[in-house]
């Protein structure tokens, strides 16, 4: 029998300073429930030499968060830095093991006792025109697993970091585009390490229609086919080395169409709300 009575507080201080400066603490608990996937017990056999299946046993993960976060703002430009800590109770990891002596890998999910991240992220917003901005991001971080000795697993822990580089552009004739560029440096798991991983996607998009309430995107991801999806890891009976990655580039080509009031409707909405005195603001909490 499980519990699922919990708690999860969340706690925000936020200090504004003079020159457009914002210092932020908090503190914040939240749940990850295991996926589908992870948790079908039925064996997939579709790899000769790497079988996998799920575990109906899984627990939801507990991650409790805490951030120090600063954040200055000039006309045209965004920078914010934040140091943060998240312990993860009953991480959820892909734990492998030899299967029945017969050279056959099995990959099960598991929750390890606990996993610690520590880090320094940094991102910036500029608009270099009113119609062409980037985004960029920097995450620096130290990870410590520590494995539980029933299931054959020892503590290791290790240095990482990720970036990435998104531009937006507002083109003619009610089109944007976007194009996008990630790395994920190697980084610790509980039996070994993953392997680098990087990749370049683009899109562009077309709103048509009265207020623009229809949109048809075609998107493209992995442009050069350098995405891929490894792992590195090892115990006394075993030394594995895999990699997956999609068979080949991915297009797509999408239609949308928002009934209704729009996002950028209620923002504008909310906005006007917020300007107005408390005691002019209306009683009705829906904004109705």
């Amino acid at each position: 029998n499980q519990n699922y009575f919990r708690i999860y507080p969340s706690v925000f201080l936020t200090q504004k300073f003079t020159g457009e400066q914002t210092l932020q603490l908090s503190y914040t608990r939240r749940v990850n429930r295991p996926r589908d996937r992870q948790i079908i017990p039925f064996l997939d056999r579709s790899d000769p030499l790497n079988y996998r299946t799920g575990n109906p046993n899984l627990r939801p993960e507990d991650v409790h968060s805490f951030e120090l976060s600063y954040a200055k703002y000039w006309k045209s430009t965004t920078f914010t830095s934040s140091l943060y800590y998240r312990q993860t109770n009953g991480a959820i990891q892909t734990i492998r093991s030899a299967y029945d002596n017969t050279g056959i890998q099995l990959a099960r999910f598991e929750n390890v006792a606990k996993a610690t991240t520590s880090g320094l992220e940094l991102i910036g917003r500029t608009e270099i025109t009113s119609k062409w901005n980037i985004t960029s991001n920097l995450n620096f971080y130290n990870t410590n697993v520590k494995g539980d000795p029933s299931q054959g697993l020892i503590s290791t822990s290790g240095f990482s970091w990720n970036g990435n580089v998104t531009t937006n552009v507002t083109l003619p004739y009610n089109l944007s585009g976007q194009v996008r560029f990630d790395y994920q440096a190697p980084q610790i798991i509980a039996q070994g390490k993953t392997k680098d991983n990087y990749g370049l996607d683009a899109g562009i998009r077309y709103d048509f229609l009265a207020k623009k309430v229809a949109s048809l995107s075609l998107n493209a991801r992995d442009i050069f086919f350098t995405r891929r999806f490894g792992s590195i890891t090892s115990d006394p009976t075993f030394y594995n080395v895999s990699e997956r990655r999609f068979q080949s580039r991915q297009v797509n080509l999408t239609f949308s169409y928002r009934f209704g009031r729009t996002l950028d409707q209620l923002s504008k909405k909310k906005d006007r709300k917020d300007d107005q005195p408390k005691d002019q603001q209306p009683d009705d909490p829906t904004g109705n």
